[in-house]
């Protein structure tokens, strides 16, 4: 059966894993050390934007940021890596998606090598032919720059998708030029989502599955001008 999308780009934090536990706790602890406490409830709106971003949000003087940035990965790497769950129904998707034959790759904000490594110990990264994300020390990457990476790893452009929870996947995908879907399951809110124009808006995993793999989809597809 020939299906709509040949490749799907996945988003991690949000898409694949619910690792909010980790990540606020990281910033948390990273702010402490500034000084700066932060409830955890109130660090919520950073689940997803490049790190970088989110300290800029506190610090006007980028060697802070710099700093920041660092003191949050080495604290992510140490502790924070593996507090996450893998979202319910995305083991069964990724196998779903491997038997159509349809290329599975993962695009994210994330150091390459912490996605490799949080992906191989969650058992998810078999799944994939590529795991793309920043290169260690090359911070200023965006979030279109990562999928254009993926992108550039085969298939063909024309019928791929990208999934994501926030507007930075969505937006990305458009820099680039292919349709995305959002994951409402994931930290983004629904009129974040719905402002960036997705394809379509899932609610769950399972819901990814029968939109991308049900041959009626076509007809979506086609209809978005893609």
């Amino acid at each position: 059966m020939k299906y709509p999308f040949d490749t799907v780009l996945f988003d991690l934090d949000g898409t694949l894993l619910d690792s909010q536990g980790g990540i606020l706790s990281c910033i948390q602890e990273a702010l402490r050390h500034f000084g700066i406490e932060r409830e955890k409830e109130t660090l919520y709106r950073y689940l997803g934007p490049p790190i970088q971003d989110t300290f800029r949000e506190f610090f006007s003087d980028e060697k802070k940021v710099e700093e920041a940035t660092g003191l949050y990965r080495a604290l992510y790497r140490e502790k924070g890596i593996y507090d996450a769950r893998v979202y319910p129904g995305i083991p069964e998707l990724l196998k779903a998606l491997g038997e159509a034959e349809i290329y599975c790759r993962v695009a994210t904000s994330k150091p390459e090598v912490i996605a490799v490594d949080v992906l191989t110990h969650f058992k998810l990264a078999g799944f994939f032919d590529s795991i793309c994300g920043v290169p260690l020390g090359r911070d200023g990457v965006t979030k279109a720059d990562v999928i254009k990476t993926a992108l550039q790893k085969g298939g063909r452009q024309e019928t791929a998708v990208m999934v994501g929870d926030r507007m930075y996947d969505l937006n990305g995908a458009a820099a680039c030029g292919i349709p995305a879907i959002g994951a409402a399951y994931g930290y983004g809110p629904l009129e974040e989502l719905s402002a960036c124009g997705p394809l379509y808006i899932c609610q769950t995993p399972t819901e990814l599955g029968v939109y991308l793999l049900h041959e009626q989809r076509r007809n979506d597809f086609e209809q978005h001008g893609t």
